[in-house]
């Protein structure tokens, strides 16, 4: 009879220490997931943000759009707006 208490003691003191070993195995597992979540979000999120910058700026050189474009209904807004009424031609 000792002897099983002995021997059932013995396993739950193996069963415990394996318990520990598995915690902390899913704990550092836990750290490292979550540490590559956080450093993949900031590259994304650096990537996105150096990404669209440097698409617009394409797209702005491609379409001509570094220059302010005049339209005839501003240029009419403004006219008004300073007190000389200007003529549109048909």
């Amino acid at each position: 009879m000792i002897q099983v208490g002995l021997a059932l003691d013995q396993l739950l003191d193996t069963v415990a220490d394996m318990a520990k070993d598995i915690r902390d195995e899913g704990t550092k597992a836990i750290q490292h997931t979550s540490l590559l979540l956080v450093g993949g979000s900031f590259f994304n999120a650096l990537f996105n943000l150096f990404l669209t910058r440097q698409r617009r700026a394409t797209s702005r050189q491609a379409d001509g759009l570094d220059k302010p474009e005049v339209n005839a209904r501003h240029c009419v807004g403004n006219s008004l707006l300073l007190g000389h009424p200007t003529r549109l031609s048909p």
